[in-house]
């Protein structure tokens, strides 16, 4: 039987979602659009019904999924430690996902081949919490919200020690508030070792985008989208203590469609 680490005792503003069946759930929505089988009907019509809205919205999640192999191939030679913070369900190679992991092979197989890389994958839905925990061979699937920043450091400390760690966020920072993510990101900053990293990819904003959050509001229960410039999001890190950030987007790197995509990525020194 799989066993999560979780926290016994959990400050009650923070949630964990249980396994649930009645409603679409955002890691299972965001999958959806990937490809993963292993969503429900549900997700999978919501995923239609917002694409109603934004018609690229498939493009986009693979934009973020591309972002991600990218985000970890740039920092893997600085750490050898990493933390998937809203970590969602894992992608299923044998559909969609051959396209991203097709461009990023090497990348995707330094984080996923085990060895001297280690990984700690953090979610609060517990269907995305099991299947990290059963699909990512050696990786330390976390059952918690992440917000929770006391449990997500306590744990990275048990099972990483005092190395420096890259925390990945892929399509997670606009899904937190401003005041939410800032004071995650200043609990990363204290509470990490020395040379750390925060690696995320983000959804621009803009008028169509604006709409999609609109929608994604409705559509999905218990979750919101806030878009930002890559400006905004800088000066949330700057104001939450990193020592520095560089935003890029590499529409070159990206296959075909992807390229047009409003999505960035910041890699920031904690």
């Amino acid at each position: 039987m799989l066993k999560l680490h979780e926290e016994a005792q959990q400050p009650p503003h923070y949630h964990r979602v249980p396994f649930e069946l009645g409603a679409p759930n955002a890691a299972r929505v965001w999958s959806a659009l990937i490809g993963p089988k292993d969503t429900f009907q549900h997700d999978r019509d919501t995923a239609e019904m917002l694409r109603a809205t934004y018609p690229d919205l498939r493009q986009l999640a693979l934009t973020h999924r591309f972002l991600h192999d990218s985000l970890v191939y740039n920092t893997a030679d600085a750490v050898t430690s990493f933390v998937d913070l809203g970590a969602g369900l894992p992608p299923n190679p044998s559909r969609s996902q051959r396209l991203v992991d097709r461009t990023t092979e090497e990348s995707a197989g330094r984080y996923a081949a085990g060895g001297s890389i280690r990984v700690v994958t953090v979610d609060h839905d517990e269907v995305a919490a099991l299947y990290n925990a059963a699909l990512r061979s050696g990786t330390v699937a976390l059952h918690a919200d992440v917000r929770d920043t006391h449990t997500v450091l306590t744990t990275c400390d048990e099972h990483l020690g005092d190395e420096p760690r890259a925390y990945v966020m892929t399509a997670l920072a606009e899904l937190l508030t401003a005041d939410d993510l800032g004071a995650l990101v200043s609990d990363l900053v204290q509470g990490s070792p020395p040379g750390s990293l925060l690696a995320t990819s983000h959804t621009d904003d803009t008028p169509e985008t604006a709409a999609l959050a609109a929608a994604w509001k409705d559509a999905v229960p218990g979750s919101e989208m806030f878009p930002r410039t890559s400006d905004r999001l800088a000066a949330l890190l700057d104001a939450s203590g990193v020592k520095e950030s560089r935003t890029y987007k590499p529409q070159p790197m990206l296959p075909g469609k992807l390229r047009r995509g409003p999505v960035y990525a910041t890699i920031a020194t904690l």
